[in-house]
């Protein structure tokens, strides 16, 4: 499979976790004619800290980082481990992709024969590519014992590295739009 078919899947993905949401927005409009519209404004969580521990160093063919994520109301740092593959130098660069794996993000993405060959012809089509993984026993997904806060608020791990990765590894391309007119997705 090649690297377009694989980001679509991903955008697929993406578009299918949030279809729910949306439908349930739809479901749960005011169908009142007399009822007056009003404007409802969602607060964003505010982002953590990052403090760089080790990095950059070399590991491989690849750059590595060693960070702490604090985030407000949780009890404990998380270390998290990123891996960075430059683009290929042939080629010019088209932007940064970022890969977290599945349940606690403990484990790298990038660890068996098909997502090493997916990452290698990402960078050959002009990506940089990052791959996040958590080094502490409780990933991202799992508070310390006794405290419970739920996902919302335990989502500001990855969002928080994701947001250090934009600011510090990505570089703009030219096909992006000026920094004041991006946002970050996650």
């Amino acid at each position: 499979m090649n690297w377009k078919i694989w980001l679509n899947l991903i955008a697929v993905f993406g578009f299918c976790f949030s279809m729910p949401a949306a439908l349930t927005a739809q479901q749960n409009k005011v169908t009142d004619s007399k009822a007056t519209p009003s404007k409802q404004t969602v607060q964003a969580r505010a982002l953590g800290q990052v403090t760089v521990i080790s990095g950059p160093t070399a590991c491989g063919a690849e750059t590595c980082y060693e960070l702490d994520v604090a985030c407000s109301g949780l009890q404990e740092l998380n270390r998290l481990m990123l891996k960075i593959g430059n683009a290929s130098a042939n080629v010019s660069a088209r932007g940064t992709i970022m890969f977290f794996s599945g349940a606690r993000g403990t484990n790298p993405w990038d660890g068996g024969a098909q997502p090493q060959r997916v990452v290698s012809e990402l960078r050959a089509a002009g990506f940089r590519t990052v791959v996040l993984w958590w080094t502490s026993a409780l990933g991202w997904s799992k508070s310390a014992t006794g405290w419970h806060v739920g996902h919302g608020r335990l989502a500001c791990r990855p969002a928080t590295a994701a947001r250090w990765v934009i600011d510090n590894l990505h570089t703009q391309t030219r096909r992006e739009r000026p920094a004041e007119h991006r946002r970050l997705v996650i």
